[in-house]
């Protein structure tokens, strides 16, 4: 697992959608910590609304 988002999970997803290089550049090691992650809280809430989108479950409230 790279980052948030397997190789192999992000190549089905965005292969019509990004070319190789797009691909490359979205996945990073993830952070150790949460004080050292890059994402700011309001990314955090988008980041998990795409994930219930992709995986068709039902968010949480």
């Amino acid at each position: 697992m790279i980052g948030l988002l397997s190789a192999e999970l992000l190549r089905a997803c965005a292969d019509d959608l990004l070319n190789e290089d797009e691909q490359t550049a979205l996945p990073w090691v993830r952070a150790a910590s949460t004080n050292a992650d890059p994402w700011t809280l309001d990314d955090r809430v988008c980041l998990e609304e795409l994930r219930v989108l992709i995986s068709g479950g039902i968010p949480s409230r």
